[in-house]
Parts: structure tokens; sequence; C-alpha cells
């Protein structure tokens, strides 16, 4: 039975090469417009965050539930990472 996780990182890595083709020489011209859109993408992204978890009352008034749940989420994606990585050698 084919794992479908590695079936779909293997979609995901053959549309990847695919884009790459196309994507490749535009990134070799503008590599400064480029690294400022991820810049204000990521900026964008932690500020939305930010401001939605401030209208959380449970995260307003008790921020360490926050950390904490950062904290688990953190540590279920090392080991999901550690156990893919396994792989069945």
């Amino acid at each position: 039975m084919p794992d479908p996780i590695e079936h779909i990182d293997k979609t995901l890595r053959d549309a990847q090469e695919m884009a790459g083709k196309y994507t490749q020489p535009v990134l070799r011209r503008y590599p400064l417009l480029f690294a400022l859109l991820l810049a204000f993408g990521a900026a964008a992204l932690f500020t939305g965050f930010h401001l939605w978890a401030e209208t959380v009352p449970l995260f307003h008034e008790r921020p360490a539930i926050l950390i904490f749940i950062g904290v688990i989420v953190l540590f279920l994606t090392g080991t999901l990472y550690k156990t893919l990585d396994k792989g069945p050698h």
C-alpha cells in the first residue's frame, strides 16, 4: 500500500521542479524584490496572528497558555520530522 504522505511529497516536489524552471530566472534577475516581498509576507503573517491572538480573551488574560501551545506545536513538529526522516530504511 503506497504511503499517502510520500505520494503528496513526490507530487509537491514535481510541481516545485516545474515551477522552478520559470521562477529561477526571475529570482536571479530581481533578488532584492523577492527578498522584500518575502520579508513583507512574513511580517504580515506574524502581525496578523498577533492581532488575532489579542482578540482571544484567554490568550490576552493568560499569555502563558499561548506560549505552552507554541512549545507543544514545536515539539510535535520536531517529533514528526524525526519520524518522517527515519522512513522505511
